[in-house]
């Protein structure tokens, strides 16, 4: 049995609402409940055409949402999942290795010598009858830690800049399909999408975001969205143009 090494995924509730929009609560709870076995274990283990374990209910119920799952060596697997899962393998690695690299950095202290008590740092302790004061850590040092703030590997990340954003943010615009699922999905109309959007590229514009394109835009926009209305946030009223009346002519 493979165990995955992560105990938790992401789980982003509007991707999952409008993927399984048309389904019974029942094929919902299935699903969900094979998403979580599939990712404990590597994936669901093949019985005839059907996930091992399941009752005859359960196997009408699976029959009618199989298509998304695909059947790979014997397992079951869900590919949205297992692309989840190679993400957060690679960013486990990521942090592995960048936490090896501050455990096997040298270290700044310098000492050749020592008291002739080994009761004091026995390990950089080398018989001899003095200590060496500890040499000061370099400005360079300081200066080089401040610089690495916002840093991921050895490349530093600038902001996205509102520039960025809203060419991503035009480009989401532009997918009628994402527009009507985002409208539908959260039960408001397009100007009011509209003036949604401007608040967030306005929030995103000074974070720094490796890879940034067009369906990440779309799908951090979705989680964001989703979040500021479960807060109970609205839009402000939209100001009303009212035209400017002429002043009329006095006469005395």
């Amino acid at each position: 049995m493979l165990m995955a090494k992560n105990p938790c995924f992401s789980f982003y509730a509007q991707d999952f609402l409008i993927d399984t929009m048309r389904w019974t609560r029942t094929m919902q709870g299935l699903h969900i409940c094979l998403l979580a076995e599939s990712w404990i274990n590597g994936g669901l283990i093949d019985d005839k055409d059907k996930p091992k374990g399941l009752d005859e209910k359960d196997i009408k119920i699976w029959n009618k949402i199989k298509d998304k799952w695909v059947l790979e060596n014997s397992y079951w697997k869900n590919k949205k999942l297992e692309t989840v899962r190679e993400q957060k393998n690679k960013f486990n690695a990521l942090q592995k290795t960048n936490a090896l690299k501050r455990w096997n950095k040298p270290s700044l202290i310098i000492s050749t010598e020592c008291q002739q008590d080994k009761n004091i740092m026995p390990k950089l302790c080398d018989g001899n009858t003095k200590l060496l004061p500890i040499v000061a850590m370099p400005l360079e040092y300081e200066e080089e830690k401040e610089n690495k703030k916002g840093v991921i590997g050895e490349k530093k990340i600038q902001p996205l800049g509102i520039e960025v954003v809203s060419l991503m943010a035009g480009k989401a615009w532009q997918d009628e399909q994402w527009k009507k699922n985002i409208t539908y999905g959260q039960g408001i109309d397009i100007p009011q999408l509209k003036r949604w959007m401007a608040l967030f590229n306005a929030s995103l514009c000074n974070d720094p975001m490796p890879n940034f394109n067009e369906e990440l835009y779309k799908k951090l926009f979705g989680g964001w969205l989703s979040l500021q209305r479960s807060k109970g946030r609205k839009l402000a009223n939209a100001e009303i143009e009212v035209q400017e009346k002429p002043l009329e002519k006095l006469y005395i």
